[in-house]
């Protein structure tokens, strides 16, 4: 993990995150074997903007961009509570051509990592609070 005296910590992520404060987050996880130790390692911090369910979304995500697993990713946008489970719902959401995610799906193409933070960033600046929760 980030060692340095500016290390972020979760209950500081507002929720519409800074790219920048994101790409931290993505260099702690590629410290870390699995999302599971990634979690693990910050836990349910204090303050957190999250409920538990959220939280553990927003580090498999950030997990994913950290190790350019875009495979995971397509899984937690189609099964999660996204419920993108076609390349064309997916290509809605995320502003990307529908024969590009096809391609990346069956392997024929692999997603720069930038695209695959850029899709990450985008879903967890939309993740709900638990203060969006509260305003429902």
């Amino acid at each position: 993990m980030n060692n340095n005296k500016n290390q972020l910590m979760l209950s500081n992520i507002p929720h519409k995150a800074i790219y920048t404060e994101f790409l931290l987050y993505v260099d702690d996880a590629k410290q870390c074997r699995s999302a599971e130790e990634f979690i693990a390692e910050y836990g349910y911090p204090q303050n957190c903007p999250y409920d538990a369910d959220n939280l553990v979304l927003w580090c498999k995500l950030v997990y994913c961009a950290a190790h350019n697993d875009w495979r995971e990713l397509l899984w937690i946008m189609a099964h999660e509570q996204f419920a993108l489970g076609t390349a064309t719902a997916m290509s809605k959401y995320i502003e990307i051509p529908r024969r590009t995610i096809q391609a990346w799906v069956s392997g024929s193409r692999v997603p720069p990592a930038y695209m695959i933070q850029l899709v990450v960033f985008a879903i967890i600046s939309e993740l709900p609070t638990i203060e969006d929760a509260e305003q429902t």
